[in-house]
């Protein structure tokens, strides 16, 4: 998302070699399609119609489906207090134009790199419920700790069955 078109054009033509890119043409337009089609990361300009940039963070990372997406925030402002105000409602990180496509491009690989760190950290330590057993197999088996193993194997395997969703 974008202010100006033909920069839109631009982002969204430098990025399409390398990433499946969605445009919007506003805020409301990008909160939509973040809804409907969950996109790995968004990058989006702080002065939009109808909802700016700063407005539309906000909201993002207070809907607890979609707030795990990461955002950079494209913008002219390069004060710190815009600064600031971008990465206290929850931006990722914060680019000011002019700026280098190559040094977008690089925010982006990094923030999907982290994702995908984080995604496997999960799968590792969260989707294995035999690994958190950690008591002796000679102590006398506790039928609180059981219903709790029991419990975090149930959570375990929900979780496991819906991770696509």
């Amino acid at each position: 998302m974008e202010d100006h078109k033909e920069l839109a054009q631009f982002i969204a033509g430098n990025l399409s070699d390398s990433y499946h890119v969605l445009t919007a043409e506003n805020g409301n337009e990008a909160l939509e399609i973040t809804l409907e089609k969950m996109p790995n990361l968004i990058v989006s300009d702080v002065a939009m119609s109808e909802m700016n940039g700063f407005e539309f963070c906000k909201i993002l990372k207070s809907n607890i489906d979609i707030n795990h997406i990461p955002i950079i925030m494209l913008t002219a402002r390069a004060d710190a207090e815009s600064k600031l105000a971008g990465l206290s409602y929850g931006a990722n990180d914060y680019l000011v134009k002019p700026f280098s496509v190559e040094e977008l491009k690089l925010r982006i690989e990094n923030l999907l790199n982290l994702q995908n760190r984080q995604y496997e950290y999960f799968q590792k330590h969260f989707l294995k419920p035999e690994a958190n057993i950690t008591e002796p197999a000679t102590k006398e088996p506790d039928p609180i700790e059981n219903l709790h193993q029991e419990f975090l194997n149930r959570i375990y395997e929900i979780i496991d069955k819906n991770l696509d969703d």
